[in-house]
């Protein structure tokens, strides 16, 4: 479902709620502005840029630096190329991106019925002495010459509580036309109806949208450019900005 947005619609987190439990995913337009998306842009270009990849990071750890991951292959629950940068709330050098995005996470909360406390989600009035939950944000990335994501459910992962939205925030375009933002020519984000009925979401999406699936949602990323070469280590490609809540375990 698409809704667009206006700065004096009521009630939009019932709304989004209604769309996605009718279709499973709702595509928010025009909710981010031109200057907040440039800012958040800017943060994860410099994050990017001044990271080295890991290939294995393990399991959140609550209070943890951020890090930048690369994975591919099939030894993951989904079979994926694709690379991921994650942004802790708590570290001061991420101040200014959680401002940025702090309008879509109280909308996010509203949808979902969340209640937040500094860093920590307390769910169900339910706490638990091994772990937090908190906000997790992550850069997704999807490489030029074949990144992919193979078709999946969020509900596998049981880092997410039962209860969560997933949020995406573009950060590039499919588009043949100039774009200030990055931009890709083929492939990205497709859901799968229950009539098994492929749809394309990405042309769809534009740079200051936001996206809401739910956990059961059937989707995945179609290759990147795949007939291109392959940009590993490059800043482009299908590119997003995931906002969820995540399990953070107590060292």
């Amino acid at each position: 479902m698409i809704i667009k947005y206006s700065p004096n619609k009521k009630n939009l987190h019932n709304k989004i709620r209604d769309g996605i439990r009718e279709d499973g995913a709702v595509i928010l337009k025009n909710f981010m502005s031109p200057v907040k998306m440039k800012k958040i842009f800017n943060h994860v270009k410099k994050s990017f840029l001044n990271q080295k990849d890991i290939r294995r990071s393990g399991r959140f750890i609550y209070l943890q630096k951020d890090y930048k991951r690369l994975d591919i292959g099939d030894s993951y629950i989904n079979s994926r190329v694709n690379r991921f940068l994650l942004y802790n709330e708590w570290n001061k050098k991420n101040f200014d991106l959680f401002q940025n995005i702090k309008d879509v996470i109280e909308l996010r909360n509203l949808i979902c019925n969340l209640k937040k406390k500094k860093y920590q989600y307390n769910l169900n009035g339910r706490s638990s002495s091994k772990y937090k939950w908190c906000d997790l944000v992550r850069m997704i990335q999807y490489p030029i010459g074949g990144g992919f994501l193979s078709l999946h459910t969020d509900e596998n992962y049981k880092i997410f509580p039962r209860q969560m939205i997933n949020v995406l925030i573009p950060l590039a375009k499919r588009t043949t036309k100039k774009y200030f933002f990055p931009t890709y020519e083929t492939g990205g984000l497709y859901y799968l109806k229950k009539d098994r009925k492929k749809i394309d979401a990405e042309k769809n999406i534009d740079v200051g949208d936001v996206l809401f699936h739910d956990l059961v949602n059937y989707h995945g990323v179609d290759s990147i450019d795949p007939y291109k070469n392959f940009e590993l280590n490059a800043f482009s490609g299908r590119m997003t900005l995931n906002i969820s809540v995540g399990k953070f375990y107590i060292k």
